[in-house]
C-alpha cells in the first residue's frame, strides 16, 4: 500500500498580513505538464537559475513553501527571517518566513512572492519535493487539472463541449481553500457535508476528528485497517494513527464510487481538528477524473475517464526517499498486523536495498513501481543501526467482521 501525505497548510504570524502585496508577473499560462505520483510535481526554476520540483497543492492557500534542506543544499540565501506558526494535517509547529522576494518559473507561469515559508517538506514527501505552491495564482480564472494526460493549465473560458460533457458541481471558496459537497453511506450511516478539495492529499477521503466522533465511525462493524504514520503532514505530531474502512458508496455530484476507502482520524489536529469542513478529498478520488475548477463562478466541472479499482492486496507499508541526506528510504507508514509488521519492519527503519539492488540505484519512476512487484526482499537498518532482512508478499490486510 502506498500511503501518501496530507500537506494542507495554514501559516500565521503578526507580520504575515502581506497577502495584498502578492503579485503575478505572468499575464497568461500555457499547458504545464506534471509528473503524477500521488501528488502533482512540476519542474520549476527558482530565482532565475535554481532547478527544483514543485508540488501543486490546492490546500496550501496563497503561499510558496520551500524545503529547508533543499534551500541549504542549493545555497538559497535568506535575508530577513521572521518567526511564524504553521498549522497542517499533523497539528502545528513553529517555522520561519524569509522576508525577501522569491521568483518561480515553470513552463507556463512566471511568479513573484514577497516572502517564502520555510518547511521540512521532504520529511513528509521525500527528496523529490523541493517546494510547494498553493492556489494564489489560479483563483482569477478557471483552471484544468487533467489527471489522464498529466497537465495543468488556466482557461480563458469554459467551452461549450465542457458544459455539455462534464457534470457541474457547486463549490465554495473563501480565497484560501476550495470546498465541495459530497456524501457517502457506510452501513446505516449517511454522511453528507463539505469537504476540502485537496490536491496536497494523496488519499481518498479523510474525515476530521469532529466528523469521526459525530458519526461514531469508529464503532462501525466493518473490516478495518489500522495504520500508524511518521510525519504524515505539516505539524508537530510525530506519529499519527488512522483507521481505514470501505464505504458502501461515495457520491459526488451525479457520480457514484463504490467501496471508496475512507480514513478516520480520532486523534486529529490542525486540519483534522475542529473545522468548518467534515473532511478532505484527495487525489485518490480526483485522479479518476478530468477536472476544471472555476473559482470565480464557484463551479467544479468533472468528467470520469476511468473506473475506480479497489486494491485488494497490499504490502502494508510506505516509505519516503531520503537519499538526499542518507542512503535509504525511510519507513513512514505501517499497517498493524501486516506481514511487513510481523516480519519486524518498524516506523523510522531505513530500507537500504530492494531485491538485492541498492535503493540509491533506483530511478524515481522505478521507485514508484516497487510496491507493485510480486515480492520484496528488503535489507533494512533500524534506528539503532542493526541490520535485518525482510521478505514479504502482498496480502489482504482488512481485518474484522463486516464488509
Amino acid at each position: 500500500m502506498k500511503r501518501f501525505a496530507l500537506i494542507m497548510v495554514m501559516v500565521s504570524t503578526v507580520l504575515l498580513s502581506a497577502n495584498a502585496q502578492l503579485r503575478n508577473s505572468g499575464a497568461g499560462m500555457e499547458t504545464m505538464p506534471f509528473k503524477y505520483y500521488g501528488h502533482l510535481y512540476f519542474p520549476a526554476i527558482f530565482n532565475d537559475s535554481i532547478k527544483g520540483n514543485m508540488v501543486f497543492d490546492t490546500g496550501a492557500a496563497n503561499y510558496l513553501l520551500v524545503d529547508s534542506t533543499y534551500m541549504k543544499q542549493i545555497g538559497w540565501k535568506t535575508t530577513k527571517l521572521v518567526a511564524a506558526k504553521m498549522s497542517g494535517a499533523a497539528g502545528s509547529s513553529k517555522t520561519w518566513i524569509d522576508w525577501s522576494e522569491a521568483r518561480v518559473k515553470t513552463s507556463g507561469m512566471s511568479l513573484k512572492y514577497p516572502y517564502t515559508v520555510l518547511i521540512n517538506l521532504r520529511d513528509i514527501l521525500g527528496c523529490h519535493a523541493d517546494a510547494l505552491l498553493g492556489i494564489r495564482d489560479m483563483k482569477g480564472t478557471p483552471f484544468e487539472i487533467n489527471y489522464q494526460h498529466h497537465y495543468l493549465r488556466k482557461l480563458s473560458s469554459i467551452s461549450d463541449s465542457v458544459r455539455g460533457e462534464y457534470q457541474r458541481i457547486p463549490i465554495k471558496n473563501d480565497g484560501v481553500r476550495i470546498l465541495v459537497k459530497a456524501s457517502m453511506d457506510i452501513d446505516t450511516i449517511h454522511v453528507e457535508g463539505w469537504f476540502v478539495l485537496d490536491t496536497g492529499s494523496g488519499g481518498m477521503v479523510d474525515f476530521t476528528k469532529a466528523a469521526t466522533e459525530k458519526y461514531n465511525l469508529m464503532s462501525l462493524s466493518r473490516k478495518k485497517m489500522i495504520g500508524k504514520g511518521l510525519q504524515m503532514g505539516v505539524g508537530n505530531r510525530g506519529i499519527s494513527t488512522s483507521v481505514d474502512m470501505l464505504s458502501d458508496r461515495f457520491v459526488i455530484g451525479s457520480d457514484t464510487i463504490g467501496s471508496a476507502c475512507i480514513s478516520c482520524h480520532s486523534d486529529g489536529e490542525g486540519a483534522f481538528g475542529e473545522r468548518p469542513w467534515i473532511g478532505i478529498i484527495g487525489n485518490g478520488i480526483w485522479d479518476q477524473y478530468s477536472m476544471i475548477v472555476d473559482m470565480p463562478h464557484n463551479t467544479l466541472y468533472l468528467k470520469r475517464y476511468r473506473p475506480y479499482e479497489n486494491q485488494e492486496k497490499m504490502y502494508g507499508f510506505s516509505f519516503s526517499n531520503r537519499t538526499d541526506i542518507g542512503n535509504g528510504w525511510i519507513v513512514r507508514y505501517l499497517i498493524e498486523g501486516s506481514e511487513a509488521a510481523k516480519q519486524g519492519l518498524k516506523l523510522g527503519d531505513t530500507i537500504l536495498s530492494v531485491n538485492g539492488r541498492a535503493v540509491t540505484d533506483y530511478s524515481w519512476d522505478e521507485e514508484e513501481k516497487v510496491t507493485s512487484l510480486s515480492s520484496l526482499d528488503l535489507k533494512v537498518k533500524d534506528v539503532a543501526g542493526h541490520l535485518k532482512h525482510i521478505h514479504i508478499t502482498p496480502s489482504n490486510l482488512w481485518i474484522g467482521e463486516g464488509k
